[in-house]
């Protein structure tokens, strides 16, 4: 099940938030995350299960989506290459605590735009987000921008 972040409102109306999916298996570790993002201004939700997040994804209200590597129910690795089957516009981003993680393996050629390292701090998370879906727009697939 989701779980749905209080949004704030000194950072404008959700109509104009961006809306990050956080998948990660590990109730505690992606609340914490839904309620850093939502701290710095996005839409956050939270679910802990690839059939969750393929509901929210086709509801076509996310702007990017961050994957944990070691899902419980299914690896990382399906869930992204579903999504760039399904949803082949939607930046994603890889998340795991062992950067050296086999699964880490498949960035390219299944829609996922980085990998990030956990822990992260909240300044990191809300850059990385944002290189995601900025980077996604100008067509950069690292996320920095065209010159």
């Amino acid at each position: 099940m989701a779980t749905l972040v209080p949004l704030p409102t000194r950072r404008g109306s959700i109509l104009t938030m961006k809306r990050v999916l956080i998948v990660d298996g590990h109730p505690t570790v992606g609340a914490v995350m839904a309620e850093s993002l939502t701290s710095v201004g996005y839409h956050a939700v939270h679910c802990t299960a690839a059939d969750e997040a393929l509901r929210q994804c086709r509801s076509g209200l996310v702007d990017a989506v961050l994957i944990e590597v070691g899902l419980r129910t299914e690896s990382g690795r399906s869930l992204a290459t579903a999504l760039s089957q399904d949803h082949p516009d939607l930046p994603v981003a890889v998340l795991t605590a062992w950067l050296d993680h086999p699964e880490t393996a498949y960035i390219d050629g299944r829609g996922v735009r980085m990998v990030l390292r956990k822990p992260l701090r909240i300044e990191d998370l809300d850059l990385a987000v944002r290189a995601l879906i900025d980077g996604f727009r100008t067509g950069c697939k690292d996320g920095t921008r065209e010159s």
